[in-house]
């Protein structure tokens, strides 16, 4: 019993250290600092590198890559079929830099961040399974492994959350994620198909023809996104309480 107790303390301990020594490299942010958003503007690419490998200790994923294990993209023309991925990995978000004002409320009860960030590139990876994949009457049903490059993507992601009590600490919980696609300037789709000659054909398809395939169904591809960051944004802050991050 005595060994038991004497564990549980120093994992306790540990866990306090690692969280002091991680919110020491942080740039904090007062919430009553009348140049508030300008200070968040600076601290998140900073934190977003600090945290680029994760923190397994605080079971805080890696941010380069993010992963998530599955997504669906629904049929919506003029893509007519069911898209589904899994094991995903998004490459590239802690070279981005946030390049517009932020617009952020954080409140006792409430929480509410928007940001826009350019990232020069991003690379979407999954595997996946295209069923009765038909496009302009060609059969391009496979599965395998996708790599999905964008250059210079420009996006807003908002973050809508609440703050919850959890071991007597308040926490910050996002509830809900809304990603807009702003801009890119080109994309490169690479397709390792389980029919190599299906394969190469997607790839070239949609490579060359990105802007009408992929740019103009981006609220689909978006909910992907969405889902990555509101994971990764929940495992950070289910890890720190809000006053710590925040601090009035």
């Amino acid at each position: 019993m005595m060994n038991n107790l004497r564990f549980l303390v120093l994992v306790l301990l540990n866990a306090i250290w690692l969280d002091a020594q991680l919110i020491s490299k942080f740039q904090l942010c007062s919430r009553s600092d009348p140049k508030f958003k300008e200070c968040l503007k600076v601290a998140i690419p900073k934190a977003i590198a600090l945290l680029s490998a994760g923190i397994p200790d605080l079971n805080i994923p890696s941010i380069d890559p993010m992963k998530f294990a599955e997504f669906e993209a629904p049929k919506i023309p003029p893509l007519t079929f069911d898209q589904k991925y899994t094991n995903i990995e998004v490459h590239g978000h802690t070279k981005g830099d946030v390049v517009e004002d932020i617009d952020a409320s954080l409140t006792d009860t409430d929480f509410f961040l928007s940001m826009t960030i350019l990232c020069p590139e991003v690379d979407f990876r999954a595997d996946y399974v295209y069923e009765n994949a038909i496009i302009d009457g060609v059969d391009y049903s496979s599965k395998g492994t996708t790599s999905t490059m964008a250059f210079n993507y420009l996006f807003q992601a908002n973050f809508t959350g609440s703050i919850i009590k959890k071991d007597g600490d308040d926490y910050i919980s996002i509830t809900d994620v809304d990603t807009i696609s702003k801009h890119v300037d080109d994309m490169k789709i690479t397709v390792d198909a389980d029919k190599s000659d299906v394969g190469n054909k997607l790839a070239k398809l949609l490579t060359d023809n990105w802007e009408n395939y992929i740019t103009k169904q981006k609220k689909k591809y978006t909910a992907i996104y969405s889902e990555v960051y509101k994971q990764e944004a929940n495992a950070i802050f289910s890890q720190i309480p809000y006053k710590q991050l925040f601090p009035k």
